[in-house]
């Protein structure tokens, strides 16, 4: 028997080693990313052009766009001399406009595969990454500020494609109460600061990761009031911003009073604009100050039915009106909200788009999800309408407070369920059509506003001379209807034109790669033996308590 034992034993090693070796073999060739197609086209002129114009709501018929290394230096009428050097590109009456921004992403590893090509094949062009750092257990599928450089750097030397990142946020930043929970305690071992729990740790941390070199720190859920109140003086002294979620025990109008510079989601205004407001909030600290380690957390969605019951028009219109007169932004990300009620029906599975998602998402990240609300959509008082009718709530209130004056950004939170890269950057601007913002508008809030929130407007945000040329050419007028801006028969990005025959290639070598099986073997095999292995025990990468951060960074570029 002992000697069937070791027969077997060698066979199954032998069996092991030949498929290691054949599933080794599958990697002498490592998969790549896409790149960019062409040649750069450094010397270019446009002729036939409609500009579209958003903040005249103009537009600007049969000009010609002469580009040079990269940036606009002329803009001429149609019967202008052209200079001989430079190659032309008859755009046969398309709508020229300036490159979309998705003022909320994340690029999780792995994400430079579909997410970065998918977003500039429509058009997005600029992105801030709301999670541009990690610590602890998050650089399992995030990298650090370090990685990300390098990711950068490789964009912009045309070795991936993938939009410009014009901001990048820190890792999610918890509570004490959320931070001190999950793998290795989150964080695993590190200075108390990263689970902040008073004023002087909130301070702290944002100093520290002001000097990892992020662009604004990103507050979450949990962040009990006092350790805001540091924060907010920690990015003040360091010339950075807080952008994100709205610390439950804290109120909408409480956020924005101390200076936080965006408010990501519509979650939080449909619950300031009716009675739950301060309740949750009240909700929410008695939680933070629970000691019962099995205490639940309250949670948001348990309350949707009951603000849509109690809507407050008066204090709605008061907080709107305060938050006009503010620099806060506002970037709802309604996609994020719709998706929960979608998931569900697993209706994405007959989405021609979903062939552009890897197949590992699909299966690891979406159906998961697609099973949770299920079954939470089958409990009481948790109910499918009620979400539905949330989200419908946000949609106006979206509206509601731009007729306020309140400032709006466009975001779709790409890299989280059912948001697929680029295409859903569209769903998002027609909700705001729907939400009644009018085309020039929405076009605005997705160019110029943005150029503007980040201080570039000299070069971005609208098509003109001086300005860098990342144009979008659409076959429609998108000041007819917002939703033209789907129209897209032309790109140029980084001196490169794609034109319809090189958008194909990219999208077939993106969905190729999504539903293959050697594709999604490699990417987890990657994952596997690649990034895990370089992630720190303890500690952040870079940090003086922590490894050397080369040991950290990602080598399968």
């Amino acid at each position: 028997m002992k000697r069937v034992f070791r027969v077997l034993s060698w066979a199954g090693a032998v069996v092991l080693c030949t498929g290691l070796l054949l599933f080794g073999a599958m990697f002498a060739v490592v998969t790549d990313v896409p790149k960019p197609q062409g040649e750069p086209i450094s010397k270019i002129v446009f002729t036939n052009v409609n500009i579209v114009d958003p903040q005249s709501n103009l537009i600007l018929p049969s000009k010609i766009i002469v580009v040079d290394d990269g940036m606009i230096t002329a803009i001429n009428d149609a019967n202008s001399a052209m200079p001989s050097d430079h190659q032309v590109k008859d755009m046969r009456g398309a709508y020229a406009i300036a490159g979309f921004w998705d003022m909320h992403a994340h690029f999780p590893r792995m994400s430079e595969h579909f997410s970065g090509p998918m977003m500039i094949m429509h058009g997005v062009f600029y992105a801030r990454d709301m999670s541009g750092d990690c610590a602890g257990s998050s650089c399992i599928f995030n990298r650090s500020i370090q990685e990300n450089r390098i990711f950068d750097k490789k964009v912009q030397n045309h070795r991936m494609l993938g939009p410009e990142i014009v901001e990048r946020g820190s890792f999610i930043v918890h509570g004490p109460k959320i931070a001190n929970t999950g793998p290795a305690n989150r964080y695993g071992t590190r200075p108390s600061f990263l689970a902040p729990s008073t004023r002087k740790d909130g301070e702290d941390l944002v100093n520290h990761l002001a000097r990892r070199g992020i662009d604004f720190v990103k507050p979450y859920d949990s962040i009990p009031p006092e350790v805001f109140r540091g924060m907010s003086k920690g990015a003040a002294s360091n010339g950075i911003y807080l952008g994100g979620h709205v610390p439950k025990a804290f109120t909408l109008t409480q956020a924005i009073a101390g200076a936080q510079r965006t408010i990501e989601h519509a979650r939080m205004l449909p619950f300031a604009c009716s009675g739950e407001n301060q309740p949750y909030a009240d909700e929410y600290a008695s939680w933070l100050n629970d000691q019962d380690p099995e205490a639940k957390q309250p949670k948001a969605r348990s309350r949707y039915g009951a603000a849509i019951d109690s809507i407050d028009q008066t204090a709605c219109d008061r907080l709107l009106t305060f938050w006009s007169k503010t620099n806060t932004y506002y970037v709802p990300t309604h996609i994020t909200r719709q998706s929960e009620f979608l998931v569900h029906t697993g209706a994405y599975r007959a989405d021609e788009r979903s062939d552009f998602v890897p197949e590992w998402i699909l299966s690891f990240e979406w159906a998961p999800e697609e099973a949770f609300y299920k079954e939470l959509f089958q409990q009481s008082p948790i109910s499918l309408e009620e979400h539905i009718d949330f989200f419908e709530r946000g949609v106006f209130l979206t509206g509601e407070a731009h007729k306020a004056g309140v400032k709006l950004l466009v975001g779709t939170d790409t890299g989280d369920l059912l948001v697929y890269p680029g295409a859903s950057y569209h769903d998002e601007m027609s909700i705001y059509a729907d939400a009644g913002l009018t085309p020039s508008e929405i076009l605005s809030a997705a160019t110029i506003a943005a150029a503007e929130f980040v201080g570039n407007s000299e070069q971005h945000g609208s098509i003109g001379v001086g300005k860098r040329a990342n144009m979008i050419f659409l076959d429609h007028n998108p000041l007819d209807d917002v939703r033209n801006t789907r129209s897209i028969s032309g790109l140029y990005y980084q001196n490169r034109f794609y034109d319809e025959k090189a958008r194909s290639l990219v999208l077939k070598e993106v969905s190729s790669k999504a539903a293959g099986t050697r594709h999604n073997l490699i990417l987890g095999w990657l994952f596997i033996t690649k990034i895990i292995p370089a992630i720190p025990e303890h500690g952040l990468p870079g940090d003086d308590y922590a490894p050397s951060r080369d040991s950290y960074h990602c080598r399968y570029h």
